[in-house]
């Protein structure tokens, strides 16, 4: 069992094939763990499902939707496209329970998604991409509340760049092109 503290409780040690992670504010469609479990009995033992908006239909919550979709469209369904691991993005993931087991206790950033990316990355996991498995994101309607989402995601996307960077050379070296 992992070590459980207030800020994150353990996830037990059940017999579970899959963990799957999602916001508090998401919706799923009705087979979404049922898709999920067909992925995994696939062989795919890390996914990023589609993740959309729901609501919001202020300003800055069409300019988060749109850049989601962007990012959708390049980061998840394009990487796949040419043989490269999906990005993660937060919510809507699954993963393999006992890898997860094993690297959630590494992750110590406020970018989870992208720690457990470079986890997945080093291990050499392809993270696959759903793009008909929809799970839909209730969006920020304030530019405030935009701008402090946007700093957070910036402040990890450096702490995880010094975290990566000293595995690039061997990266590069062995092919790893994810």
């Amino acid at each position: 069992m992992l070590p459980q503290t207030k800020e994150r409780p353990g996830i037990g040690n059940g017999s579970f094939d899959i963990v799957a992670i999602l916001d508090a504010d998401n919706h799923t469609q009705p087979d979404f763990l049922s898709k999920m479990n067909d992925a995994y009995d696939f062989g795919i033992h890390a996914v990023q499902a589609h993740r959309t908006t729901i609501g919001g239909d202020a300003e800055v919550a069409l300019l988060d939707s749109v850049s989601e979709e962007i990012n959708n469209a390049i980061f998840r369904a394009g990487h796949v496209l040419f043989g490269l691991s999906s990005a993660l993005i937060g919510s809507g993931m699954a993963f393999d329970y006992e890898w997860f087991a094993r690297s959630i206790p590494k992750v110590s950033t406020a970018g989870e998604d992208k720690e457990l990316e470079l986890l997945l990355l080093k291990e050499e996991i392809f993270i696959d991409y759903l793009p008909e498995l929809y799970v839909y994101d209730q969006k920020t309607s304030t530019s405030t509340g935009y701008y402090h989402q946007r700093r957070r995601w910036i402040a990890a996307q450096f702490d995880l760049l010094r975290k990566g960077l000293p595995y690039l050379p061997k990266a590069i070296l062995t092919g790893n092109l994810d």
